[in-house]
């Protein structure tokens, strides 16, 4: 399980660092594998939504590799549109948090005058029937920024998280040097 971990979170490392300089097709060739590696990942949602965003933005030179592009792009996203496709996998997954989670945060970033509302509904989940690997997937994507969450939105997920998960560690509140046993 952890090599196919590391794996998957390889394809989005590179679907990351292929972005920053623009090379299009390394980038489709990431989220590719990364959907016939992990079909039902919660970074899809994202990674493709960013990608489908990037290449409308995107100008190409080469007529060859916008061909290319415009195929590989028509066999990633259906033709009703990312939103769409967004709706489906909502309807598919949205019961879990994690997949909840990079739902807004795809929605923020097809729409980013929505992002306190996207950031409301994740901070409003039902987390009761979460396990706690979600739990801390979400943190992490808020202390990263994703959905530009205050601190005390931070403190208050992590608050809720710990009431359900007293002994994760992720979730503890922060030790004052005199609460601390010596």
């Amino acid at each position: 399980k952890q090599w196919y971990q590391r794996r998957v979170r390889g394809f989005y490392a590179c679907i990351i660092s292929s972005h920053r300089p623009g090379k299009l097709l390394l980038m489709i060739q990431s989220i590719v594998r990364a959907i016939k590696t992990s079909p039902f990942s919660a970074e899809i949602l994202l990674h493709l939504t960013q990608l489908v965003q990037y290449v409308k933005s995107a100008e190409v030179s080469n007529n060859i590799v916008d061909e290319i592009v415009q195929s590989e792009m028509a066999k990633l996203v259906p033709e009703k549109g990312i939103k769409a496709w967004l709706a489906e996998q909502e309807l598919a997954h949205g019961a879990s948090l994690k997949h909840f989670a990079m739902l807004r945060c795809a929605d923020a970033h097809l729409d980013p005058e929505t992002t306190a509302d996207q950031l409301s509904a994740v901070l409003d989940f039902d987390i009761s029937s979460s396990d706690v690997e979600s739990c801390e997937y979400v943190l992490e994507q808020l202390e990263s920024g994703r959905l530009s969450a205050d601190p005390a939105q931070i403190t208050a997920f992590t608050a809720k998280s710990h009431t359900l998960f007293p002994l994760a560690t992720a979730f503890l509140p922060p030790q004052v040097e005199e609460n601390v046993p010596r």
